[in-house]
């Protein structure tokens, strides 16, 4: 009988063609710092879930008729490809395997005293991706699978690994592979269940040259990670890993498991604890230890971490997207300077996502049916993105976000495609105006109104 489980800690990095780069580094991970237990569930898995139902055959001929330049249609093959895949059940041996390693996974565990269970004795768990290219193995697809969090009992296990599994055909994931010809029948997915953190304090750490970057709240890390909070930030020093530099946000909620129910709930922050920072010297110092450890082994862009009972525990990490380099015909020796823009208009400033400078028509997007009007050249202006922008991105010749959220899917679809963006505008929807010619900075997060050429030679 086939394998369906490998635990953790008998993985390396020989096993990436099995289980994919997120849990390879996972695996990684586990060697050199403090990961919560976990298993895996392998690529051929998935694929032998799609054989043996004949779900590969009916999603080719869903595939078939997909327009990558159709948000609407690429939505409706993707929720009819997550129906057949939701309503399948997993085959029987499958299933056996994936619960006695839940029930071993539950056993190991009883005797920590950070265990989270409930009086039916059954442990808290994540449910990841772990997306694999055969062709490509070093790709991770960051951002665009799916994750599901406090996941107790045997059905509800089984139901997260199959949403997992469907979210391989989300509209986004299926753009940028067709975008990136990749084959879709070469990819596959493996799952990470995980033991969850009972999480006091979380948020993720961003790197890069120079600094680690430190955000952090009460409770669950997800409000920071989404960019739907902003969090304490704390700028250290790679080099003296010393902290320089820090920003107390005031922090209003926080996300926490609900002991009766086990579903996650957004509380209110006492007043008195808004504004002081959630993190202590000694803990930032710790963080920046972890990732410095952690990079020095891994490079990776950015990690999720959490505190639990004053122990920090490193939930997940994603490695930052290649960019494709085009080969020029001329050398550059001298870098563009910057002409004098006095008399321009500063429209708007923001915080850089990704460098470059693009002029172009201001299309405003408030939700997907305004991504029709999206044509190629457009800048777009948006209070927030979905994953579903995924096929009017890849017109834009700029995108500008209202909300300061640095972590989001477009951050990497902008690095992925070398498209100018900034966020963090706040009044970008409401003060320009559709059709307005703008020009974007994004090498300083700044809007000008019209024309305005911002280097010469």
């Amino acid at each position: 009988m086939a394998q369906h489980i490998a635990w953790l800690k008998e993985l390396n990095k020989d096993s990436i063609a099995m289980i994919g780069k997120k849990a390879t580094i996972l695996a990684e991970l586990s060697k050199i710092a403090s990961i919560p237990p976990a298993f895996i569930i392998p690529g051929e898995s998935f694929t032998s879930f799609l054989k043996q139902s004949n779900l590969d055959q009916a999603i080719h001929k869903k595939i078939k008729g997909m327009n990558i330049r159709d948000a609407h249609n690429l939505q409706q093959i993707a929720k009819d490809i997550h129906k057949l895949i939701l309503q399948t059940p997993i085959p029987k041996f499958m299933q056996e395997q994936i619960l006695e390693a839940y029930d071993a996974l539950n056993v190991k565990d009883s005797k920590l005293n950070n265990l989270i269970t409930t009086d039916n004795s059954k442990a808290l768990v994540a449910v990841r991706s772990s997306t694999i290219a055969k062709e490509n193995l070093e790709e991770s697809f960051g951002g665009q699978q799916a994750s599901y969090l406090n996941i107790e009992g045997n059905n509800k296990l089984l139901a997260a690994i199959k949403a997992c599994w469907a979210s391989l055909y989300t509209g986004r994931a299926l753009h940028y592979r067709a975008k990136n010809y990749i084959a879709h029948k070469q990819v596959s997915m493996a799952i990470i269940v995980q033991r969850m953190i009972n999480s006091e304090i979380g948020g993720l750490i961003t790197t890069n040259d120079k600094e680690y970057l430190i955000e952090a709240s009460y409770g669950m890390p997800q409000l920071i990670t989404t960019g739907k909070e902003t969090g304490d930030r704390f700028h250290v020093n790679r080099s003296t890993l010393e902290s320089n530099k820090r920003t107390t946000a005031k922090k209003t909620c926080f996300l926490t498991r609900d002991p009766k129910t086990n579903e996650i709930v957004k509380k209110m922050i006492p007043l008195e604890r808004q504004h002081p920072p959630c993190l202590s010297n000694y803990e930032i110092k710790a963080l920046a230890e972890q990732s410095h450890r952690i990079n020095e082994a891994i490079p990776v862009k950015d990690i999720e971490f959490a505190f639990e009972k004053g122990k920090v525990y490193i939930t997940s990490v994603h490695t930052i997207p290649k960019v494709k380099e085009e080969a020029e015909e001329e050398i550059i020796t001298e870098s563009p300077k910057e002409k004098d823009i006095t008399n321009a208009t500063l429209l708007l400033a923001g915080t850089p996502l990704s460098s470059g400078n693009s002029k172009g028509k201001v299309v405003i997007v408030h939700d997907i049916d305004d991504l029709k009007r999206v044509e190629k050249g457009n800048i777009i202006v948006a209070r927030k993105t979905h994953e579903d922008y995924a096929s009017a991105l890849e017109l834009a010749s700029g995108i500008i976000i209202d909300r300061d959220d640095p972590k989001q899917h477009t951050t990497l679809t902008s690095l992925e495609r070398n498209i100018p963006c900034i966020s963090g505008t706040e009044i970008g929807t409401i003060k320009l105006k559709e059709g307005q010619l703008i020009t974007l900075d994004g090498n300083k997060g700044k809007v000008y109104d019209g024309d305005v050429n911002l280097y010469q030679s």
